[in-house]
């Protein structure tokens, strides 16, 4: 692909998003409202095998807390923490009708496991496929995080073109405390003799879902 010029058009940027996020493993995927990407999320969570933290050398004397996070789960787990109530009342009926847990808070709780998080982008980046997603509260960046697909549910609209484009959102931002996340693609490293390893140290897969609406 050849480098985008600036300023896009709306169609160059919504193709130049798709290609650079597909280029860095992610899967892209389309939906009309914010509603059917959380029912998407948990269609992917219901298709997933289980998942289960497993601590090393957990023969051994554990504490408590320890012990907990390597309890069995008898259940799938969709996290999705400060969603619009709209968006929040469609993911927990999906997730009753599929049998899946809603957690959407008290995330610390949680990191025994859960098959997927689910987050809303504030904006994406066409120039490098990025998505921006503020995160000061601590269940979004659990979230983010702990899952192993992430789902992320990003408006087409807010599209920008370069990452300078946010500058003045940033800036706002910074006024105060304040945490954001710019997420590329899924987890990846490279720390042990240059082999890329995906899933280390975040989600193994993510899913972006460009809401139309």
């Amino acid at each position: 692909m050849m480098s985008p010029m600036f300023p896009m058009s709306p169609e160059e940027r919504i193709e130049t998003f798709v290609a650079k996020a597909q280029a860095v493993s992610a899967t892209v995927t389309k939906a009309s409202s914010m509603e059917e990407a959380a029912v998407y999320a948990v269609g992917l969570a219901d298709s997933m095998d289980s998942c289960l933290l497993l601590l090393g050398g957990d023969e051994a004397n554990l504490s408590e807390e320890a012990s907990l996070l390597c309890r069995s789960r008898d259940s799938k787990s969709v996290a999705a923490p400060s969603l619009p109530k709209a968006v929040r009342e469609s993911l927990a009926t999906a997730c009753t009708e599929k049998n899946i847990r809603f957690v959407q808070d008290h995330l610390r709780d949680q990191v025994a496991g859960f098959e997927v998080g689910f987050s809303i982008a504030a904006a994406g980046i066409a120039e490098t496929g990025s998505l921006f997603v503020p995160s000061t509260d601590e269940d979004i960046r659990l979230t983010t995080m702990l899952c192993e697909t992430h789902v992320v549910a990003l408006p087409i609209s807010e599209i920008v073109d370069r990452a300078e484009d946010l500058e003045a959102e940033l800036k706002a931002r910074m006024a105060g405390p304040d945490y954001s996340a710019f997420i590329t693609g899924a987890s990846r490293t490279a720390d042990i003799e240059r082999v890329l390893a995906l899933g280390v140290h975040g989600p193994l897969e993510l899913h972006i879902v460009l809401v139309e609406a």
